[in-house]
C-alpha cells in the first residue's frame, strides 16, 4: 500500500491542528485564570479562618475515622497538652484525657462516630505529659458520613 502525499489535504490538516491548538491554549488560558481565581478565593478565605480561629482561642481538631489520624491546630495541642513532634492519633491523644474520664469520653466519641448521638459535646480533663497540671476542656464537633451512615470524619 501507498499513500501520496496532497498538499492540499495536509494543509487543511494543519489548518485544523493549528486550531484545535489554539482552542486548545485558549481553554489553558481560560482554566488557569479560572484556577487562579480560585486559589486566590481559597487564600481569602483560609487568612479569614486563621484570623477567626486565632481571635475566638479554640483548638481546632479533625479525626479521620478510618486511619484514626487526628489532626490538632497549635492552639489544640496547647490545650491538650500535646508536643508537635508526638503522634497525632486517636490513641495517643486519648492519653492526654484523665484517667477519671476516659471512659466517658470514649464512649462519647464512639456514640457520636456510630450515630447514637446526633450532637457531641462532651468536657473532660487533660494531664500533661509530665503528669504536673489538668486542664478542662470542652469537646464539640459534627460529623462527615458516607452514603451508608458510616462515619467517616469528626471534627470540631
Amino acid at each position: 500500500m501507498s499513500y501520496l502525499f496532497d498538499l492540499h489535504t495536509s494543509g487543511w490538516v494543519l489548518g485544523a491542528i493549528s486550531g484545535v491548538c489554539g482552542v486548545g491554549w485558549g481553554l489553558a488560558r481560560w482554566e488557569l485564570r479560572r484556577l487562579t481565581a480560585a486559589s486566590d478565593l481559597l487564600d481569602s478565605r483560609l487568612r479569614r479562618f486563621r484570623l477567626s480561629s486565632t481571635g475566638a482561642d479554640s483548638g481546632l481538631w479533625h479525626w479521620d475515622v478510618a486511619t484514626g489520624e487526628v489532626y490538632l491546630s497549635a492552639r489544640g495541642e496547647v490545650f491538650l497538652g500535646v508536643e508537635a513532634a508526638e503522634p497525632h492519633t486517636e490513641r495517643a491523644w486519648l492519653l492526654h484525657v484523665h484517667p477519671a474520664d476516659i471512659v466517658r469520653v470514649r464512649g462519647d466519641l464512639d456514640d457520636f462516630a456510630n450515630g447514637r448521638i446526633s450532637h457531641l459535646e462532651t468536657r473532660f480533663r487533660t494531664v500533661a505529659a509530665d503528669g504536673s497540671r489538668a486542664r478542662w476542656l470542652s469537646l464539640c464537633g459534627v460529623v462527615t458520613r458516607d452514603a451508608e451512615g458510616k462515619a467517616l470524619a469528626v471534627g470540631g
